[in-house]
């Protein structure tokens, strides 16, 4: 009984890696990605091949330029498809007013408040300041 554990111990201890020798596990590297297609064409090889397309579209017949009409009449059909979608529309309209409230918020809490007054505002403010300083002066100057 007590040679076969003497064994099982040994053969553990063979197997366990021992400190000298640091446990190495060669993990592959992984491959760069290779681009193919549009994204393997520097810029202007890409743009040149695209005019030519577009030329041979035109050539064909394929290709088609809307007119102010035609243009007029794919955004109303548009605007009409999503105004159709309520809860998109309600959505829409409470990032506005959330947006516009904090706009709102900005200028209030702003320190430097003259930033945000108006060109009459400001000249206001500087007169009232201008009056303060000269009874400040004429106080200074009796006492």
């Amino acid at each position: 009984m007590e040679t076969e554990t003497a064994t099982t111990n040994e053969a553990i201890e063979a197997d366990a890696p021992t400190t000298d020798e640091p446990a190495t596990e060669e993990v592959p590297k992984p491959k760069p990605k290779l681009h193919r297609g549009f994204a393997a064409m520097n810029k202007e090889a890409h743009r040149e091949l695209a005019r030519s397309g577009g030329v041979a579209a035109h050539a064909l017949g394929l290709a088609h330029s809307f007119t102010s009409e035609e243009g007029r009449a794919a955004g109303k059909k548009g605007g009409a498809t999503t105004s159709a979608n309520r809860e998109h529309m309600a959505a829409i309209g409470r990032m506005g007013g959330i947006a516009k409230g904090q706009r709102a918020r900005d200028r209030v809490s702003t320190p430097n408040a003259t930033a945000t007054r108006t060109k009459k505002n400001t000249e206001k403010a500087t007169e009232q300041n201008t009056e303060k300083a000269t009874e400040q002066n004429t106080e200074d100057r009796t006492s």
